[in-house]
């Protein structure tokens, strides 16, 4: 298999994986912005800074922005002045901790159950090779002029 095909197939498991979250946070009837905002601050216990929400998205700040109000005005988040006065904090209300328990929690478990299907190597090597694979392309991309 060629470096071209191997690249193919690498990008349909990726957008295949892509795909796999779109499908979970349409059968929440979530946004795919609002399915990663309930993930985040579940993994982080409730709570997490604006900006780091805005880094973690990997999205423009205009629609994680967008979907952090949509979550407000439904009641699953409360957004708080923080202690640096430039970024907000976001926390989860009690109505976000169900929904982000039923949703993006559901979601942690499944992934928990995906990855423990690995063995112990299989799951380094796999990490370990896509951070690789990460450092290499953002130079590649990086040194393009």
């Amino acid at each position: 298999m060629s470096n071209t095909d191997k690249l193919a197939e690498f990008n349909a498991r990726w957008m295949e994986q892509n795909e796999i979250y779109r499908k979970a946070a349409k059968r929440f009837r979530l946004s795919e912005s609002a399915f990663w905002i309930l993930y985040f601050l579940q993994e982080s216990g409730g709570t997490l800074g604006q900006r780091e929400i805005c880094a973690a998205m990997c999205l423009p700040k205009q629609t994680t922005n967008s979907a952090l109000k949509k979550l407000e005005n439904d009641g699953f988040i409360i957004m708080t002045e923080s202690s640096s006065r430039r970024c907000k904090d976001v926390s989860l209300t009690e109505a976000g901790h169900r929904c982000a328990d039923i949703t993006a929690g559901r979601v942690i478990a499944a992934e928990h159950l995906a990855m423990s299907g690995l063995t112990d190597e299989e799951q380094e090597q796999f990490i370990e090779l896509f951070s690789k694979y990460n450092k290499l392309l953002n130079k590649r991309i990086g040194d393009i002029k």
